[in-house]
């Protein structure tokens, strides 16, 4: 007899499989994928420290990416109830982009308008500290982000005028805050939260919220419904009546132009080959 540990005793089989077990174990097969998931978004990889806090300003976590994809998280957080914004790296024709970020929770927002927006800006910029740079994180760990639209060029340029009408009434600027960031590494196949911890009083309080996100993530995308337009759709700058007159005169003037260019062409005339001989 041989045995498999102490005291164990195990008896030499042949190595036959029983169909009922097959039936057994087959049905299990969802519930390892459903476990994986939640393992994986449950357990991180990697969490920072209290001391990371104090020297980074910073805490994070790392969780496997390789269930994940950067919209499908998007629209699990947005369902959650939280403001996010997608940065998607753009894919050259030969390398996929290694970062893609989803900034999370603004916690200060700014609209400017007129010839104060850029130094309204630069006074923000000034104020907010950007955590420093940790070994292993990606570029961007939580910022300013936002647009400046076309018209702002207006206050730039004295020789471009601004449009005489503005259905948008855009503001010259538009900025949120975000301390709170989500990387995707598409090399390494992980996710990276990261949120603002000025110190060790505040590694608590940033661990807690890098979790509930955790949570939140796992829950699935909502549906995708079918498409519509949001008000009251599209409209025209013409009525009925100018839009059939409109293809009226575009098909009379199209008549004139075959019938100009029919009547400028002479008859064809064919023209025969001829071959020459050569003199003997």
């Amino acid at each position: 007899m041989n045995t498999t540990g102490p005291g164990i005793p195990w008896e030499p089989r042949d190595h036959v499989v029983d169909p009922g077990f097959l039936t057994s174990i087959l049905p299990k097969r969802a519930f390892f994928a459903k476990a994986l998931f939640f393992c994986t978004m449950r357990n991180p990889l990697h969490v920072s420290t209290p001391a990371d806090a104090a020297r980074f300003h910073l805490a994070w976590m790392e969780s496997a990416a390789d269930l994940h994809t950067p919209v499908r998280v998007f629209l699990s957080l947005r369902e959650a109830g939280h403001k996010v914004c997608l940065l998607e790296s753009a894919e050259g024709p030969d390398r996929v982009a290694r970062y893609s970020f989803l900034a999370i929770d603004p916690v200060e927002h700014y609209l400017g308008r007129g010839d104060a927006v850029q130094q309204e800006l630069q006074e923000r910029a000034n104020r907010s500290k950007a955590p420093a740079e940790a070994p292993g994180l990606p570029p961007f760990r939580g910022g300013w982000i936002g647009y400046l639209p076309y018209e702002w060029v207006t206050r730039l340029e004295g020789s471009v005028k601004p449009a005489a009408e503005d259905p948008w009434d855009l503001p010259h600027a538009e900025f949120h805050l975000y301390e709170t960031v989500l990387a995707f590494d598409h090399a390494a196949q992980r996710l990276i939260l990261m949120t603002a911890a000025p110190g060790e009083h505040a590694y608590p309080a940033a661990v807690e919220k890098l979790e509930a996100l955790l949570e939140a993530l796992r829950s699935m995308p909502p549906a995708v419904g079918d498409f519509r337009l949001h008000g009251q759709g599209p409209t025209s700058n013409l009525t009925e009546q100018q839009f059939l007159d409109g293809v009226a005169s575009l098909q009379t003037s199209i008549a004139h132009f075959r019938r100009a260019r029919w009547q400028g062409l002479g008859p064809s005339r064919r023209r025969r080959s001829v071959r020459f001989r050569a003199a003997a």
